[in-house]
C-alpha cells in the first residue's frame, strides 16, 4: 500500500495570530507610557529650572545693591521693578513660602514666567559679630502647575547668600 503524501499546511493559526497581537499591543504600550513620562519629566525639569533662575535673579538683584532691608535708608531694591512691559516677567506683591525661622521677611511676590505662577519670599537675617547680612530667597510653584493658588503643600527651593551689613 501507497501512503498518501502529507499535506502541507500554509499560514498561522488563530492562536499564532492572538499571541503576535499581545506581544505588539504590549510593546506599543509600554513605548507610549515611555514616552508619557518621558515628557512629564521634561515638564517637571523644566519648571525647576526656571524656578531656579528666578530665584537667582532676584537674589543677585537684591546682593547686588547691598542686601539693603526695608527699615534701611536708601532702601533701593524693589523685585517689581524688575519686570516691564517688554519682557515675559511680572511681578507683583502677593503672597508666598514661608520665611526660614529667624529671618525677617522682606516681602512675598507673584512672579509670572513662561505662563506660569512662582510666588517666591525675600527675607533677611543680620550676623552683626561677623559683620553680615544673610540674604534669602525662597521661591515656590503650584502643585497644581501651572496657574494654581499657592499653598504650603507647594514645591519650592531656595537660595541663601551673605553680603556686607548696609554701612558696615
Amino acid at each position: 500500500m501507497k501512503k498518501a503524501p502529507l499535506k502541507i499546511r500554509k499560514g498561522l493559526t488563530l492562536i499564532e495570530v492572538m499571541v503576535a497581537v499581545t506581544v505588539i499591543i504590549v510593546a506599543i504600550i509600554g513605548a507610549l507610557t515611555f514616552r508619557y513620562f518621558c515628557a512629564l519629566d521634561a515638564r517637571k525639569s523644566s519648571v525647576q529650572t526656571t524656578a531656579g533662575r528666578l530665584g537667582q535673579l532676584l537674589l543677585e538683584g537684591w546682593s547686588g545693591l547691598g542686601g539693603r532691608a526695608i527699615s534701611d535708608p536708601y532702601n533701593i531694591f524693589n523685585p517689581a521693578s524688575l519686570s516691564n512691559a517688554a519682557s515675559e516677567l511680572a511681578i507683583i506683591a502677593d503672597v508666598g513660602p514661608s520665611s526660614p525661622s529667624g529671618f525677617n521677611s522682606f516681602g512675598s511676590y507673584r512672579v509670572t514666567a513662561d505662563g506660569a505662577y512662582y510666588y517666591a519670599t525675600l527675607s533677611y537675617q543680620d550676623d552683626a559679630a561677623n559683620g553680615l547680612r544673610v540674604l534669602n530667597v525662597s521661591v515656590a510653584w503650584p502643585e497644581k502647575y501651572p496657574v494654581g493658588a499657592f499653598s504650603g503643600d507647594d514645591r519650592s527651593v531656595n537660595f541663601t547668600t551673605k553680603v556686607n551689613l548696609p554701612g558696615g
